[in-house]
Order: C-alpha cells, then sequence, then structure tokens
C-alpha cells in the first residue's frame, strides 16, 4: 500500500513538472526507449518512440500552447504493493489551454501509462470533451484535419 502512495505522489509531481513546463524533470521520468501515444490524426497524433523523439513532441506542445494547465483529479494505481517500480497507472485530469491564436480551450483526458523500473514504457492519452474541444486542442497549425482515435492500440496487442 506504501508503493501506492508513492507512486500517486510521484504521478502528480510530474504533473506540476508540466505546469511549471520543466522539459528535464519531465523527461526525466522516461524510459530512454519510451512511447507516447497520442489520439487523433493531426501532427501532434501518432506514436512517438524514444526519449529524444518524445522530448522534441512535449517541446512542440509548450510552443503551441503559452498556457498548458493540469489539474489531476485521480490517481490509480493497478499493483498497489509493488516497491519494484513496475505498474500500470491510470490518471484522469483536466487541461486548460490556450494556443499562440489566442484559442482556449478545455476537456477531461486520461492518461495510461505502463511504469517499469521507475521509467515510463509507454503512455497513452485518452482525451474527452465535445469533439469541437479536442479537435480545437489537437490541431498545432494549419492543414491539420483532427480526427479523434476510435480504437485503442493496446487491444490489438490481444489480438
Amino acid at each position: 500500500m506504501i508503493a501506492a502512495i508513492i507512486m500517486q505522489k510521484k504521478t502528480r509531481e510530474g504533473f506540476n513538472y508540466f505546469n511549471r513546463r520543466d522539459i528535464d524533470a519531465i523527461m526525466a521520468n522516461w524510459a530512454e526507449d519510451g512511447v507516447l501515444i497520442y489520439p487523433g490524426k493531426v501532427s501532434a497524433s501518432g506514436r512517438f518512440t524514444g526519449k529524444s523523439t518524445i522530448r522534441k513532441w512535449y517541446e512542440d506542445a509548450f510552443a503551441q500552447f503559452p498556457k498548458l494547465v493540469f489539474t489531476v483529479k485521480h490517481v490509480m494505481v493497478e499493483n498497489i504493493w509493488d516497491m519494484t517500480g513496475n505498474n500500470v497507472i491510470a490518471v484522469s485530469y483536466d487541461i486548460d489551454t490556450t494556443n499562440t491564436q489566442g484559442m482556449e480551450n478545455h476537456a477531461s483526458a486520461v492518461n495510461l501509462s505502463k511504469i517499469r523500473n521507475g521509467k515510463l514504457i509507454e503512455m497513452q492519452v485518452f482525451m474527452f470533451g465535445s469533439r469541437e474541444e479536442i479537435d480545437a486542442m489537437a490541431a498545432r497549425g494549419e492543414g491539420d484535419t483532427p480526427k479523434i482515435a476510435t480504437e485503442c492500440p493496446w487491444d490489438k496487442d490481444k489480438a
């Protein structure tokens, strides 16, 4: 149980790194071969593999959104007894953004994260809200035609 409390605290601390835009602290939590999966079909969407690629994704997000505020609502830990740093964590949160064009948006999301040896090896983001809110939040520039992913890539692992 103490392990779950520690993991919950560390997860909330990670979201505070986002609110402070501390990219080095964010990246310290990622494994070298980590994978970030972001929904939709825009420039910000896709499967991003490797610490340097994920770092660039975060840098682009910070550049596009001068205001990016996360409010954590819940942190759930799969294995409350794990003391080795191998776990699955689900985090529900609200996100408020303002992009470089001054457009403000609000949405809710859930991240599912796989942790191995205390480092993020995979994180998948699931966004919730009206289609307009999610599309506006996901689009990073002209030419982006946002579409929301309707399948979970993790389900393909079970096939």
